[in-house]
């Protein structure tokens, strides 16, 4: 396995713990730079520089536009030098350049002044194989959407992706990693709408915006089939107005920014161009511009005060209880928790430079509004409580033994559900920051000029400052959410099982309630293979490849990091995300604390599914409808009740659990049959000549089509008193002589049970009463 270079950075991971990874970047002191012995940037640099591809998508052999922007401080560039991933070198303001394979590629270019280096920029372009499939080179499947393997995707995926999002098939009956259509790293209703949408139009990519509703100056992602050749000039305007960013990652798929200047509080229409042809027409509820209610440098503190407790909480998760980890894997841990910290913090001080320094308000007050119209208003008030909820339980879950009903209440489902929030706040958080890092970018860097914002234009020394933030702190906390999420997609859900359903009076049916964690035995049995180094970097590259697409030109600032202080590691993590992220756990020390902690899951769990406290779960029930006992196990035993009170009594067995924020209900139907009563009749007279017909609420149960002696039958009554009616069908010589018995019930009153007048319109009455 090839080394990741030493040079010019340390890699640093955190946050590990449960099933939660988190993985944080940071750069040391020193500084180098992809040119191969080219001077380092100055520290204190009199210029800001930006590489812009013209298209971020192309085929193998098809050239690419690049041109790089400049800020400077009344200094003369004199040159613009330009380097490939794949070897080749290029100068000048703008250049061209065409590749050979297809895979990411990156650029650096450098612009001198004097001899020396002043700035530096990266961007980066897929490159694609027309005859291969697109997403081969990011470890994502072909045929997104084709769950069940056909010929093409349709209804039929739709509703299977439908089914297991409701917990009906599980992640053996399809194919999961196609079903995550909006490449998120999970699947949800968002898949099962696309696939919907997909199947209606016969497209294999529906068109539709994977956030419908936005602020002016957020950063939206879409897919389109209009999307899928890597060559088009794409451009998109919302409400007639160009968009100042369009970032494709993959064929299909685009995601751009908001214009920030749209104030409408209402539908927008937003037209994606391909070749300068309006091509498809799609629907965004435009929210009125967030106004800011603070001062930006609050507003701006508050946000990474919250990341920071975010962060920390997941800290405190993997030192919280030792006992499920080896000695040195937490040792390893708490080291590389705390340098990951501490990464954050150092982009913390780059920030207070930044406001502190020149035209730091305006700064500010640009990046405040960035950051409210991405989401921080509502990332504040979702993530209220979550960094809070560390558990303070220090009772370990044994892996030598199955989970018990309790443990798994108590200790594993609100430890996952706690981990999962926690992910799921953190990725917002990345893409918030990232975007917010974009929309001032793209406010800053306009045909190499800045643009002014609340005030005069912003000098150099500022918008360096605000990079040399910006840059860090987005590649922290995005790397770090996108390790992290790979909890996301073990979903808890909660089922009830009754054997048998089908009951006679008094009899007893095993309730078991279960929390099946979908995905999770997905995971074990990868693991169990020996494919953890296959399965954890395929999970993880989709991660990077998902946070890429939807957060759009935070790649450019996470690639300026990567080039600047880990080229190696960069442009290895472009070349083969799964084997890069593998690389860069196995470095860290987390694959093996991963390993480690899955296989010990695996063994309390085996299956994925576990048993849940009966005793907690289930409803209590009405005393007419039967009643539970409770086992040890977690299981129950449900008891018909003696006397059911209609024939065929079906009663709903009920329970209820909080899972993840939301309230997991599940029924099951059971059916207590009555006691079964014996019903003989017939015409016991001299003339066999009369009919009759034993009725029974309202039910015809016994009857002839002529005259007989006896005939008879067996029915289940409910128990207490039921009314039973014999009527007079037919009697030609006005003479009905008819008997009537019971067995399996007492006559408690009634007409004589024989007799000789049961004629036509004559109805006889007896009252049985069922035990």
């Amino acid at each position: 396995m090839h080394e990741i270079g030493t040079n010019a950075r340390r890699l640093c991971a955190a946050l590990g713990g449960a099933l939660v990874l988190a993985l944080a970047a940071c750069g040391s002191g020193e500084d180098s730079s992809p040119g191969g012995g080219e001077p380092p940037p100055v520290e204190n640099a009199r210029a800001v520089i930006e590489a812009q591809a013209a298209r971020s998508m192309t085929s193998v052999g098809q050239p690419v536009g690049f041109r790089a922007s400049a800020v400077t401080d009344g200094i003369r560039i004199e040159q613009y030098r330009w380097t490939f991933s794949d070897g080749q070198q290029a100068t000048g303001q703008e250049v061209s350049a065409s590749f050979a394979a297809s895979g990411p590629v990156t650029v650096t270019v450098q612009a001198y002044s004097g001899g020396q280096a002043v700035a530096e920029a990266s961007a980066a372009v897929v490159v694609v194989d027309a005859g291969a499939s697109p997403f081969e080179a990011f470890g994502i499947p072909s045929g997104l959407g084709n769950v069940t393997g056909n010929d093409r995707p349709g209804l039929v995926d739709a509703m299977r992706i439908a089914q297991y999002i409701e917990g009906v098939v599980g992640p053996e009956d399809i194919r999961v990693a196609h079903a995550d259509i909006d490449l998120d790293g999970k699947v949800d209703e968002i898949d099962r709408n696309l696939a919907m949408q997909a199947a209606a139009a016969r497209q294999a990519l529906p068109s539709a915006l994977l956030r419908p509703q936005a602020y002016p100056g957020a950063v939206v992602a879409m897919v389109s089939p209009m999307l899928l050749d890597p060559n088009a000039d794409v451009s998109i305007t919302v409400d007639g107005v160009a968009s100042p960013q369009v970032f494709r990652a993959l064929p299909g798929y685009a995601s751009f920014l908001v214009p920030a200047g749209l104030i409408r509080n209402a539908a927008a229409e937003v037209v994606v161009s391909v070749n300068g042809v309006p091509s498809d027409r799609l629907s965004l509820d435009l929210l009125a511009a967030a106004e800011p209610t603070a001062p930006a440098a609050d507003d701006i503190r508050a946000f990474f005060d919250q990341i920071d407790r975010l962060l920390q909480a997941q800290h405190d998760a993997i030192v919280a209880d030792p006992g499920r980890l080896s000695t040195e894997s937490v040792a390893q841990l708490r080291t590389l928790a705390a340098a990951g910290r501490d990464a954050f913090g150092n982009a913390r001080l780059e920030l207070e430079r930044t406001l502190a320094g020149p035209n730091g308000d305006t700064l500010a007050r640009l990046f405040q509004k960035a950051l409210l119209a991405n989401g921080m208003r509502e990332f504040l008030a979702a993530s209220q409580g979550v960094a809070g909820e560390v558990n303070g339980k220090s009772t370990a879950v044994s892996a030598a033994a199955v989970a018990t009903p309790e443990q798994i209440c108590d200790i594993i489902l609100p430890e996952l559900c706690r981990l999962k929030r926690g992910a799921e706040q953190l990725g917002n958080a990345a893409s918030i920051t990232e975007a917010a890092c974009s929309a001032v970018s793209a406010a800053i860097f306009v045909g190499g000029a800045i643009i002014p914002a609340d005030g005069p234009a912003i000098e150099v020394g500022a918008v360096a400052a605000f990079v040399k933030f910006c840059v860090p702190m987005s590649a922290i906390v995005s790397t770090a959410s996108t390790l992290g999420e790979i909890v996301k997609p073990i979903d808890p859900r909660l089922y009830l099982t009754v054997t048998p359903t089908f009951l006679d009076r008094g009899e007893n049916a095993l309730v078991k309630p279960e929390v099946t964690f979908v995905g999770l035995q997905h995971l074990c049995g990868m693991f169990s293979s020996g494919l953890t180094e296959l399965v954890v970097g395929q999970i993880i590259g989709k991660r990077i490849v998902a946070a890429i697409l939807r957060n759009n030109t935070g790649a450019r600032l996470l690639a300026d990091f990567f080039a600047k202080y880990a080229e190696d590691m960069y442009v290895s993590l472009l070349e083969s995300l799964e084997e890069a992220a593998y690389r860069a756990l196995d470095a860290s020390g987390l694959m093996g604390a991963f390993s480690e902690f899955v296989t010990q899951q695996c063994a309390i769990i085996p299956t994925g599914r576990a048993n849940m406290p009966a005793q907690r779960v289930m409803l209590p029930l009405p005393s007419d409808q039967g009643s539970y006992s409770f086992n040890a196990d977690g299981t129950a035993n449900y008891t018909c009740p003696s006397a059911p009170a209609v024939l065929q009594s079906q009663i709903t067995l009920r329970g209820m659990w909080p899972m993840c924020g939301k309230t997991a209900e599940v029924s099951e139907k059971v059916f207590c049959t009555p006691a079964q009563v014996g019903i003989t009749m017939g015409d016991n007279g001299n003339l066999l000549d009369d009919i009759f017909e034993v009725v029974i609420n309202g039910r015809s149960v016994l009857t002839s089509n002529q005259p007989v002696r006896s005939v008879s039958t067996t029915l289940p009554l409910g128990g207490g008193l039921n009314e039973v009616l014999m009527r007079g069908l037919a009697a030609p010589d006005q003479v009905g002589t008819y008997f009537i018995t019971f067995s399996g019930a007492t006559v408690v009153s009634g007409d004589a049970l024989s007799g000789s007048d049961l004629t036509p319109g004559v109805t006889k009455r007896f009252l049985l009463e069922v035990e």
